[in-house]
């Protein structure tokens, strides 16, 4: 009878790790891209798209074709996976006009091919507790 409690708990262990870690999506290749920021306005002639390198680089742009502007930001990403929770650690942004610097931390809110949500938690990149508030959120559709 205790083994069969014993035997009964091991499975029901290994159930639960086998779905936190199946749940668990693979971000580090399949985030690399070209993604375009859904912005929450109205006005058509502004764009900014976000492009993921597999070598840790994130290129934005900000085009705004009533101006026949852009401008252009480059800065490095890590990623930062913990057990629950993927982060998305973005260092070295300027700000761009109307849009800020991206720098922080980010936890991965949702992905898949063609959808990434991401949520700025901290504005500090090496601090463990999450102290800064700066709550930002990004919603993306991948281009390519």
């Amino acid at each position: 009878m205790k083994t069969n409690k014993h035997l009964l708990l091991l499975i029901a262990t290994l159930a639960i790790f086998t779905f936190l870690f199946s749940s668990c999506k693979k971000i580090d290749d399949t985030i690399v891209g070209k993604w375009d920021s859904q912005l929450m306005n109205t006005s058509t002639s502004l764009k900014v798209y976000w492009t993921i390198t597999d070598d840790g680089k994130i290129v934005r742009e900000r085009i705004d074709t009533n101006t026949s502007t852009t401008q252009t930001d480059n800065c490095s990403y890590t990623i930062d996976k913990k057990l629950t929770k993927t982060y998305l650690i973005i260092e070295g942004s300027n700000s761009l006009s109307g849009d800020g610097d991206i720098n922080g931390k980010w936890i991965v809110n949702d992905f898949n091919d063609d959808i990434l949500k991401i949520r700025r938690v901290d504005l500090s990149t090496t601090d463990e507790e999450l102290t800064d508030g700066a709550f930002l959120v990004r919603e993306f559709i991948r281009v390519n």
